[in-house]
């Protein structure tokens, strides 16, 4: 595969890596995975109710 090894070099890969594109889709796919355990968190607490947005609210 030398054809591929000269297209992608470290230089593209690094600033491939720091694009606005794949920085959005890294804060998108962390947010998501953080929602989805904060859920499951609030879930397993007595007196928690799931709001439609996914976040707990404590019933009084």
């Amino acid at each position: 595969m030398p054809e591929m090894k000269d297209i992608v070099t470290d230089d593209r890969v690094k600033n491939a890596l720091k694009s606005d594109a794949v920085t959005t889709a890294v804060k998108a796919q962390i947010k998501s995975t953080l929602d989805k355990e904060i859920d499951t968190a609030l879930a397993d607490l007595p007196g928690v109710e799931q709001a439609p947005t996914g976040a707990g609210q404590c019933q009084p």
